[in-house]
């Protein structure tokens, strides 16, 4: 994904952020990214 999208920030957030990982944590991103397309298509 980071492949094919190129973001210029991504950030981690939630427990693995904190450092706070157990066998149920999952792994929370946001990916900031130029796109020509638009965001919503309602």
């Amino acid at each position: 994904m980071i492949e094919e999208l190129k973001p210029y920030c991504v950030v981690l957030f939630g427990s693995f952020a904190q450092r706070d990982i157990n066998e149920r944590s999952d792994v929370d991103i946001i990916m900031i990214a130029f796109s020509r397309s638009p965001f919503w298509k309602g």
